[in-house]
């Protein structure tokens, strides 16, 4: 098993609909706000590249520095299709979301740090290719909103968004020793399979 974190994100911001073509990208925090019609919703990506392809994950949370506290609110997280840009994004031209993987769940309940586990979204991320956009909306229609510091957050860079995650690498073959004069540590694929994903080759496991 392997820990990894990945801080910062490589871009975040909100869009606000009651000014819908306005960007946020240089903002030092994000605000989730469900009050219509002054709903705002956030966006964070990362570069998940560091997680090795085939690797099987087991946990994955996404945490959020919450510096302004309101309780009582809900929260959806889901995981962004659409291409998307950090100083020019908007309410009017916000990325695509998928509902598969999506995660509904309470908002914080102290100052500090917030957890969204997103294993699932991490694991389809990783399976598409190497970067992971969530974007998270509070789906509380009552005023009162909750803060989170962004990558531009320069008081104290420690509280920067992270994405922590725990995976495991399959071994393959265990009992496979050569494949075609190749010792089996030296073998990556075998017919197009990466050799983790490999469970039997000539009837040996």
């Amino acid at each position: 098993m392997a820990d990894i974190t990945i801080q910062p994100t490589t871009k975040d911001t909100q869009d606000w609909e009651c000014q819908p073509d306005i960007n946020y990208g240089g903002n030092y925090r994000a605000t989730p706000y469900g009050y219509i019609p002054f709903r705002r919703n956030t966006y964070w990506e990362f570069d998940i590249s560091s997680i090795p392809a085939g690797a099987v994950i087991s946990l994955a949370k996404i945490k959020l520095y919450c510096s302004y506290l309101t309780a009582g609110k809900s929260y959806r997280a889901r995981r962004i299709t659409g291409a998307w840009v950090e100083n020019t994004e908007t309410w009017n031209n916000e990325p695509a979301v998928t509902e598969t993987d999506g995660v509904d769940l309470n908002g914080p309940a102290a100052l500090g740090w917030y957890e969204i586990t997103i294993t699932n979204m991490v694991a389809t991320a990783r399976g598409l290719g190497t970067i992971l956009g969530i974007r998270i909306s509070d789906i509380t229609n009552t005023s009162g909103a909750n803060d989170f510091y962004t990558k531009e957050y320069d008081d104290d860079i420690t509280k920067r968004p992270k994405l922590e995650i725990s995976y495991s690498i399959p071994s393959g073959p265990t009992k496979l020793k050569t494949f075609n004069g190749l010792a089996s540590a030296k073998i990556k694929t075998i017919n197009g399979l990466e050799i983790a994903k490999v469970k039997t080759i000539n009837g040996l496991v």
